[in-house]
């Protein structure tokens, strides 16, 4: 397919797509910005990071039931004025998230906020293959393509009105305040015994104490942030509404009775063709009888080396057992991998700071911006190796590069600063194409359909909920739990889907051997 024919000859089109990607831009901010402000929203609630983390699983479970909805909205109402009203319902609450200083508050804010990015998230998909129909599987990677842009941007937005998190100067209090104990001890023993000079050392030391530096919510910035992707999102919405007036009913994608005369001119020969065919076919039917077994082995053969896809393609379709088998097994990986991925998007900034690195929050953001910065524009090699490769060699050579980055995250990233940057670094190239590799390769095994990919999106959710949710518990006291769990995840997404290409490889193996008898 040639994608710029296919854009010059369908303007209406192109246009509405490259507004669902701006709308995809902004989704993608909207998923990075908590993680990147999470401590800042700390000091705004005044509670631990273990409380504020759990806005993480409050809006993956928004995000959870915004899918489930959307498919009942879009029965009643049409998909633009529904993208349009989730993305109002984005702003409203995106842009009131760092006003309110109750927790609870929060919770509540962030759940519809996530409610409304998954349906769009949902709608959006949709709506991208109603305006392309069979031809919309490069538009639905640059749709996200510009998700990943824009949670590659978010870091950089948001990083000039972080508060510079004095940890330095916090610890430096903690050791005083102790030491402070020690000399109101040692002082009172010693004034017994008519020794006071100590007491003015405990009284200096008392003022130096009480007077370091502590952070309030009045000295937070980064509502600044919030306003400033609001009005992002704003301008996309007003956009989009202009280009609905103008333009608000999309016809149906071209078929044969909407095309030009010398296309049905050239399918009509190409009927003429195949029916000559079929008729030389059964002239020789009798000579392809007796070489029936010499015919399969060649086509086994050809099959395997026409397209990089063919060679992993079922002769017949799955039996029920089985195929609910690999539905479960895709489902297991798809709520694994997700979790992961979005999970290490989010929580790496707090780590960052939080750990032995004691990183500022300028380069925790910066080193998130690193790790979607490779998740996103490695997705243009994946477009160019889909043509060559397997959708199997691809994933295969995905997973291998989330392997080693636990290899330096794990052991070395708690400790060394270029360990996590590489980590986070190879974990961005290995995320980039797991999710629409995999759903190739289930594909070669069973139909993806509206009802799998529902599922599948409940499973990602519910990985995007379990992460932060068990993260949050030991990041203020044991941070390197992040790797560990990250490491975990990554382990059993590797195991799940050696399991699915051994269970491919011998329905593989005993199809061929069944056809060859």
């Amino acid at each position: 397919m040639d994608l710029r024919k296919e854009m010059r000859e369908h303007k209406v089109r192109t246009l509405k797509t490259f507004v669902l990607c701006l709308l995809f831009v902004g989704l993608g901010i909207y998923g990075a910005t908590p993680g990147v402000t999470l401590l800042d929203l700390k000091t705004l609630t005044n509670t631990t990071l273990s409380e504020v983390a759990k806005i993480l699983p409050a809006r993956s479970g928004g995000y959870a039931t915004g899918a489930l909805i959307s498919g009942f909205i879009t029965s009643f109402i049409d998909h633009q004025i529904c993208l349009m009203l989730s993305l109002i319902i984005s702003i409203a609450t995106f842009s009131a998230l760092p006003y309110f200083q109750s927790i609870n508050v929060m919770y509540v804010i962030i759940f519809f906020a996530g409610l409304s990015a998954g349906v769009i998230d949902t709608v959006g998909n949709v709506y991208t293959i109603f305006l392309w129909r069979k031809k919309a599987a490069p538009f639905i990677q640059i749709v996200h393509f510009a998700f990943g842009l824009g949670a590659f941007i978010s870091p950089m937005i948001a990083n000039p009105f972080l508060l510079e998190a004095t940890d330095e100067i916090q610890e430096f209090g903690r050791d005083l305040s102790n030491e402070y104990k020690t000399l109101k001890n040692l002082t009172e023993v010693l004034t017994e015994v008519g020794i006071s000079s100590l007491k003015d050392m405990k009284h200096d030391h008392g003022n130096h104490t009480d007077n370091r530096p502590q952070l309030t919510a009045a000295d937070l910035k980064v509502h600044w942030a919030y306003i400033i992707i609001s009005i992002f999102n704003l301008a996309v919405l007003i956009f989009f509404m202009i280009v609905y007036y103008f333009r608000p009913v999309t016809t149906e994608y071209p078929n044969d009775s909407t095309e030009s005369t010398p296309e049905k001119e050239k399918k009509k020969l190409a009927k003429e063709a195949s029916i000559q065919n079929s008729y030389n076919q059964s002239i020789k039917s009798n000579q392809l009888e007796k070489s029936s077994q010499l015919e399969k082995s060649t086509h086994l053969e050809k099959s395997s080396q026409s397209t990089p896809f063919d060679e992993f393609n079922l002769i017949k379709p799955l039996k029920p057992g089985m195929k609910l088998l690999i539905i479960v097994l895709s489902v297991l990986f798809f709520h694994l991998y997700c979790g992961l991925e979005i999970s290490f998007g989010s929580l790496l900034s707090p780590f960052a700071v939080k750990s032995n690195l004691r990183m500022s929050k300028s380069e925790g953001s910066f080193i998130t911006a690193v790790y979607w910065g490779m998740f996103t524009f490695f997705r243009i090699f994946s477009l160019f190796a889909i043509t060559y490769f397997s959708p199997r060699a691809v994933l295969i050579f995905n997973m291998a590069l989330i392997v080693l980055s636990n290899g330096f995250l794990l052991p070395l990233a708690n400790t060394y600063r270029w360990a996590l940057w590489v980590g986070s670094a190879l974990m961005g190239l290995g995320c980039s194409s797991v999710f629409a590799t995999m759903f190739a390769v289930v594909e070669q095994l069973t139909p993806v359909t509206p009802a799998f990919t529902s599922i599948t999106m409940i499973a990602c959710c519910l990985g995007e909920f379990i992460i932060p949710l068990l993260v949050g518990f030991w990041i203020d006291t044991e941070p390197k739990v992040f790797l560990y769990i990250i490491f975990v995840y990554s382990l059993l997404s590797l195991i799940v889907l050696i399991a699915i290409f051994c269970i491919q490889n011998h329905i593989l193996k005993k199809q061929r051997a069944k056809y060859l008898k």
